[in-house]
């Protein structure tokens, strides 16, 4: 596929996304949704900045957020996630993205990349009560997401994505369980600027018992600028939830030297709150384990502060393997 129709596919995409956004926009049902555990981006980086990531094309991104980002992949991917929230809130996330062009079968290169998660989140135990007033046994309240990812590159500029998450939601005796698909794509336009287009949680109505609710979702326009080469990265966000109006992200990205980096960030949906996000990252590379190459390890740390629901922490491990 040439840059010409690279930029044209790109661009019906974001016709067609776009009119999505605007459908959203115009039917807002804001407090009318449902599973928002499904828009919890499980990644202590895209915490630090400020969630805006769809367009940044580098490491684990596709997992987490825009999965057109696993397209350009060149080396297996292995990531663990830990946040702690507010009232003992914990979520957890495993992650492994494998690009198809490793394998030794010439039939499955240039086939893009796979990956795979599972996202946990324990509300925690609560004390049961009925509708008198009385005691009840306690229960527990958890989310569990499993996600399929599948993106492709299409030269080095353009790529496309689609991921499947099979959702299980239980409170008490009110439990749903479905399926909902993100897809996305991003267009290199220069080598220090990429742009994407994306939707997230596409789907019928979340069902607990006979009762429906709506899906959170969401179509968001992204734009990431490289202004120094594997130094600084700048993004921002803007997306249409069907739930809400129009929410901006930005976030910052500067490495220090090749092992640190700080990181910043706003986002608009952190209310109450400041918005302002941070973090660090840490980065060891070219090694060995048992004669076994790891090319890569970045360790995370996102901070999110709210003035009424309690800070929130994220910790994150990522392995790259390789030469």
């Amino acid at each position: 596929m040439n840059m010409k129709k690279q930029l044209y596919f790109f661009l019906a995409a974001a016709f067609w996304l776009g009119a999505g956004a605007l459908s959203a926009a115009i039917h807002s049902e804001a407090g009318t949704v449902s599973g928002q555990a499904l828009t919890i981006v499980p990644s202590a980086k895209s915490a630090a900045m400020g969630n805006a990531q769809t367009a940044i094309v580098e490491d684990n991104n596709g997992l987490f957020g825009n999965p057109a980002g696993m397209g350009f992949a060149r080396r297996t991917e292995l990531n663990a996630m830990h946040k702690s929230m507010v009232q003992s809130i914990n979520q957890n996330n495993f992650g492994l993205l494998v690009p198809l062009g490793l394998m030794s079968a010439a039939n499955v290169r240039n086939f893009g990349a796979i990956g795979a998660g599972l996202n946990y989140l324990d509300y925690g135990r609560f004390s049961g009560r009925d509708a008198a007033g009385a005691i009840t046994p306690d229960f527990d309240a958890i989310d569990r997401i499993i996600n399929i990812n599948y993106g492709k590159a299409f030269g080095p500029n353009f790529a496309i994505g689609a991921a499947a998450k099979l959702y299980h939601f239980e409170v008490l005796d009110a439990i749903s369980d479905g399926t909902v698909f993100d897809m996305g794509a991003i267009y290199r336009a220069f080598p220090w600027m990429s742009g994407s287009v994306s939707a997230f949680n596409q789907g019928g109505d979340l069902k607990y018992s006979a009762q429906a609710e709506k899906l959170p979702k969401v179509y968001t326009a992204g734009v990431a600028f490289y202004p120094i080469k594997d130094r600084l990265t700048m993004a921002a966000d803007l997306d249409f939830p069907l739930n809400h109006y129009p929410r901006g992200k930005a976030g910052l990205e500067l490495w220090l030297n090749r092992a640190f980096a700080l990181r910043t960030g706003y986002d608009s949906a952190y209310d109450p709150g400041t918005g302002v996000t941070a973090g660090i990252g840490v980065r060891i590379q070219h090694f060995e384990v048992a004669y076994f190459p790891i090319y890569q390890i970045d360790i995370d740390y996102g901070f999110t502060p709210s003035d009424d629901l309690g800070n929130e922490h994220n910790v994150s491990i990522s392995f790259k393997f390789g030469d």
